[in-house]
C-alpha cells in the first residue's frame, strides 16, 4: 500500500506538469485524495483545480473530483488504467467557473 501510495504521488506530480497548454492547474491538496486497495485492484482518487488558460480558453476556474481504476499486474506494476470524472460538469465549469 505505500509503495502504491507513493507512485500515486508521483503520478500526480507528472501530471501536474503536463502540458501548458491545456488547463493551466494544479492539484488540491497535492491533488492526491485518496488511494484505495482491493486485491489486485486500485482506486486513486483526485482533485483538479485550476484555471483554463491555454489556447482559445476561457480564464474560467475549474475544480473536478475523479478517480482511476487501476489494475495491478502480477509484477505489482499498473496493468490498465480507467479514468472517471464528470465531463458534463468539466465542460459547464469551463464555459461557467466554478
Amino acid at each position: 500500500m505505500d509503495q502504491l501510495r507513493e507512485f500515486a504521488e508521483r503520478y500526480t506530480a507528472a501530471w501536474c506538469s503536463g502540458d501548458p497548454a491545456s488547463v493551466a492547474a494544479h492539484y488540491a491538496p497535492d491533488g492526491l485524495e485518496d488511494v484505495v486497495v482491493n486485491d489486485n485492484d486500485a482506486e486513486y482518487h483526485w482533485t483538479l483545480v485550476g484555471t483554463n488558460t491555454g489556447p482559445g480558453g476561457t480564464g474560467n476556474r475549474v475544480r473536478i473530483g475523479g478517480f482511476e481504476e487501476w489494475t495491478i499486474g502480477d509484477d505489482g506494476l499498473i496493468a490498465a488504467s480507467l479514468g472517471h470524472y464528470d465531463q458534463a460538469e468539466y465542460d459547464r465549469q469551463l464555459a461557467e467557473g466554478v
